[in-house]
């Protein structure tokens, strides 16, 4: 009878505890669809940081190359193959900016033949003033009509009739001068008998 005396678990407590096998089935392969995907990713992610420091030597390599031929050219090494080869003699014990002012200062046999060429230039002597110009002589005068000082009438004067506006358009373009318009105006005030 100590058996009687032992409760029994309920139906309904059994039946909750037990999980149906197709819905079993459908957990496991979700876990091992994203096991997958993880390890695909944990892929990708390691090719990409490999990349990454590739391109990050890259990087470096060209950024220290540019650094330095930017010192080397401005000191006057400007031939490409010249640069690479005072690149090369570099230890990089220290600073190249530092190595390469040492060896200007004292120089190895190597180098000084390309770091003598890079000493600064003497200053180019200033340009000599322009020598003022003689004027031109005279040009002579024009072998024309022979009668061009002997008045037969009225003086002649162009085509052109100048009135108030076209002599003030005269001055703006001329900026306060009748500048070439100047013989055609007083021909023409003169053939008018207004100026003598």
């Amino acid at each position: 009878m100590s058996d009687d005396k032992t409760p029994s678990p309920a139906p309904a407590e059994t039946e909750a505890a037990t999980v149906p096998s197709f819905r079993l089935r459908e957990e496991t392969d979700k876990r091992r669809a994203l096991e997958t995907q993880l390890a695909t990713a944990l892929k990708e992610t390691t090719s990409l940081q490999e990349q990454y420091k590739a391109l990050e030597e890259k990087y470096s390599t060209q950024a220290t190359t540019h650094n330095q031929d930017i010192t080397l050219m401005s000191s006057g090494i400007k031939d490409a193959e010249v640069r690479d080869f005072v690149r090369s003699r570099y230890s990089g014990d220290q600073p190249f900016n530092e190595w390469l002012t040492a060896q200007k200062e004292s120089p190895s046999p190597l180098l000084a033949p390309f770091l003598k060429s890079a000493a600064p230039v003497a200053p180019v002597p200033p340009a000599p003033t322009p020598v003022e110009a003689t004027p031109a002589p005279a040009a002579p005068a024009p072998i024309g009509n022979p009668k061009a000082g002997v008045q037969t009438g009225a003086p002649s004067h162009s085509s052109k009739s100048w009135g108030a506006e076209e002599i003030i358009a005269a001055r703006a373009k001329g900026r306060g001068t009748l500048g070439d318009s100047k013989d055609a105006i007083l021909a023409q005030l003169k053939a008018e008998g207004l100026l003598k």
